[in-house]
């Protein structure tokens, strides 16, 4: 088995995001409330989004995290939030039902809308971009495809288009003519480049002790 390549000599064990932000305060050691309404375990996305949820109801809340806010996956991802999931809206209506697809389909597109409205409307500084997202098809079978689903993306709530590209042949394929393509273009429902910080979610104003 080869050996692991060596790390770079600039390689950080922190998240790309935290290289353009003021340094996140230092909770450890912070003192605990005797009592609590609820207490949320982990301080990534979810758990600060539920934690700020309850304390805007009224709720005490207690958000416990091992390291920073947002240490794991929630920032170190590409900055990109748009509505769907692994599956599109027709491999969810054949694994899950029409129905509950579609469900499914409007609950993601709706979690988009909920942190546009989160970042608005707490003034946060993530450098958000509202706009579509464009999608490259891989195979031949994927291009058709984007052309069958984007009817159905449209109906579900994510204005949808496949635009015709015309691709030459990779160098060195038993392909020996150029091939049909397809670039599924979504409108809206999309943050580009929105700077992942939970931190500055859960500063907004609560009564949630983190």
């Amino acid at each position: 088995m080869p050996a692991t390549p060596p790390l770079n000599s600039d390689y950080e064990r922190r998240p790309y995001w935290h290289a353009g932000m003021p340094a996140l305060p230092d909770r450890s050691g912070k003192g605990l409330p005797d009592t609590a309404d609820a207490v949320v375990i982990g301080g990534g996305y979810t758990g600060v989004a539920a934690g700020r949820k309850l304390a805007s109801s009224g709720a005490r809340v207690v958000v416990l995290e091992a390291n920073t806010l947002g240490w794991g996956a929630s920032t170190r991802n590409g900055g990109i939030a748009h509505p769907g999931y692994k599956w599109g809206p027709e491999s969810l209506a054949k694994r899950h039902g029409r129905e509950l697809a579609m469900r499914l389909f409007a609950d993601s597109v709706e979690a988009t809308e909920f942190l546009g409205r989160t970042i608005r409307e707490n003034g946060i500084d993530a450098d958000a971009r509202w706009n579509g997202y464009a999608e490259l098809a891989w195979s031949r079978a994927d291009a058709e495809h984007f052309t069958r689903e984007a009817p159905l993306r449209t109906e579900w709530g994510t204005p949808s288009r496949a635009v015709p590209l015309l691709l030459s042949p990779r160098r060195n394929s038993p392909q020996s003519s150029p091939f049909p393509a397809r670039c599924r273009c979504v409108a809206r429902h999309s943050a580009n480049s929105c700077s992942p910080s939970a931190a500055a979610i859960s500063d907004a104003p609560s009564n949630a002790a983190t």
